[in-house]
């Protein structure tokens, strides 16, 4: 077995790994333009993804998204999204993979929002820790006032991060 990662540095490397993760996850082909449009605006020395492939075929494969320079800030972040392991490819494997992945990227904060509980335990087995995090829905309305919180008393509320245990990375 092929260990060996593969970073995508190049948009047109991309469009493969997005076809992957598209019949993995039987993605609309609208899903999937979202996500390449994403990726025009990502710039700089960052990976875009990350892949294995064995006999020429993918095997494992996650997007990368560039989130540093937020606020100004000069750091180094990357979000991780839509991680996919062709069936031969799960279990040990994707573990070496994500811990593989994990030390390559050292120099950068990696965040995961929104993994399912498989893919969250699967960052755990590799040392990740929980984060505390805050979501504040803000909708537009075609009518005045033109928004809405979804719960207004949380917005300015600081202690409610104090208060919840997330059960995601």
């Amino acid at each position: 077995m092929n260990n060996k990662i593969k970073y995508i540095y190049k948009k047109s490397d991309l469009i493969s790994v997005i076809k992957f993760l598209k019949n993995g996850y039987n993605w609309s082909v609208k899903r999937s333009n979202e996500i390449k449009k994403h990726f025009k605006g990502q710039k700089g020395n960052v990976p875009m993804g990350a892949y294995r492939k064995e006999n020429g075929k993918f095997k494992i494969a996650i997007l990368l998204f560039n989130q540093s320079n937020y606020f100004s800030k000069q750091e180094n972040i990357i979000s991780l999204c839509s991680m996919y392991a062709a069936k031969s490819h799960r279990g040990i494997p994707v573990i070496n993979f994500v811990r593989k992945l994990t030390e390559d990227l050292h120099n950068f904060t990696i965040t995961n929002y929104s993994p399912n509980e498989i893919a969250y335990k699967i960052w755990k087995s590799v040392g990740w820790k929980n984060m505390r995090v805050k979501k504040i829905q803000l909708g537009f309305a075609k009518k005045f006032p033109f928004f809405k919180l979804r719960n207004i008393k949380n917005l300015f509320d600081y202690t409610l991060g104090k208060k919840i245990h997330y059960n995601y990375i």
